[in-house]
């Protein structure tokens, strides 16, 4: 991992060098990857915020979408769902913003699952009274069901069948957890 990531530093600087702030921005997108199969979460999100503000420094509002969507998805899985959530929301506005209606569709299912992580942690605090469980999934249903029903509109109208199979999965996971069924 040393050498790949030596490598990744070479490229970053030779970007750097050139003012190419896309190129780098890639660079740095390498190092979190790599950060990331080898555990460093730290690293990781440090090398990923370089990345961002690249990436918004280059006007390329598509990759700093992709790139808060995995920073979204690193919040997630070390447990900060509230920093999930407004990333979610932030790349949600930059894929509208680049009139990406596929990457749209993918960022209304992040911010849905984003809201999903936070409701699961405060109801997780309640513990085991089921009424306070209940009034808490009643009081967020809401921001867990409509950015996924909006997903799923936006990709039937699209026609992509991949996106609307991963809409409607992001729906289901929804109604299971806030105890619907259609």
């Amino acid at each position: 991992v040393e050498k790949a990531l030596s490598v990744a530093a070479e490229a970053q600087a030779m970007f750097q060098q050139e003012g190419d702030h896309r190129g780098e921005a890639d660079a740095w997108e390498l190092v979190v990857r790599l950060q990331q199969i080898y555990g460093r979460p730290p690293e990781a999100a440090a090398a990923l915020k370089t990345a961002i503000g690249l990436q918004q420094c280059a006007g390329d509002k598509r990759a700093q979408a992709y790139s808060l969507q995995r920073a979204a998805a690193m919040a997630v899985e070390e447990g900060r769902h509230e920093e999930a959530v407004a990333a979610a929301f932030e790349a949600l506005a930059l894929a509208r913003a680049c009139a990406d209606t596929l990457a749209e569709v993918e960022m209304l299912m992040l911010v849905s699952q984003a809201n999903l992580g936070q409701l699961a942690k405060v109801v997780e605090q309640a513990g085991g009274d089921e009424a306070r469980v209940t009034t808490l999934v009643r009081k967020g249903e809401a921001k867990v069901l409509r950015p996924a029903r909006e997903c799923l509109a936006i990709a039937l109208q699209h026609g992509d069948d991949y996106f609307t199979g991963g809409a409607h999965y992001a729906l289901a996971q929804a109604y299971l957890f806030v105890g619907f069924t259609e």
